[in-house]
């Protein structure tokens, strides 16, 4: 994986696993994951593995999660939300206070999906970091969660946490 060549052909190649949907093909990609150099073919590597959504890949993908390049670290997010394991969420929610908005996007929008997540993002909502509360407002908004707490705060049966993503979403925009 680390010779010298154009790495469109063995991303491709991985990226059609996820296609194919085989899960023997998990353990292999972790270990291209770990010896590869080449940026294209590790973010190959984190989607097919989120694509086929091998519990076994959480650990690897939570290790390459810390990486240095933001767009390991932003795919290695929306990896770990496709694979939908709860033991993800540590990371996930972590992520929201990433310094590149990619990451923090992808981490909220995977905390929407993931069981327990929308527990972390109403956290992250009012926590005090500003740019994970935008994160969070975001996707608890494109999950259908602001809508909700629209039609439960017409209804008078509003929640704390419906008021503060109203709150929250009224003082922004």
């Amino acid at each position: 994986v680390n010779h010298e060549f154009d790495h469109e052909g063995p991303a491709a190649a991985i990226r059609a696993l996820a296609t194919i949907g085989d899960d023997q093909a998990a353990k292999p990609l972790m270990e291209i994951l770990h010896e590869t150099t080449n940026p294209e073919i590790k973010l190959a590597a984190i989607e097919t593995l989120g694509s086929l959504g091998s519990p076994i890949a959480v650990p690897t993908l939570q290790a390459v999660a810390r990486s240095d390049d933001w767009r390991i670290r932003a795919k290695s997010m929306t990896a770990l939300a496709d694979i939908g394991d709860p033991h993800c969420l540590d990371v996930l929610s972590k992520s929201l206070n990433d310094r590149e908005w990619w990451v923090r996007h992808n981490a909220a929008e995977g905390l929407a999906h993931v069981r327990g997540g929308l527990d972390r993002l109403y956290d992250a909502l009012v926590g005090e970091d500003r740019l994970a509360a935008d994160a969070a407002a975001e996707a608890l908004a494109d999950s259908g969660e602001l809508a909700a707490a629209r039609q439960r705060e017409t209804s008078g049966n509003a929640h704390i946490r419906d008021r503060q993503l109203l709150t929250y979403m009224g003082a922004d925009r």
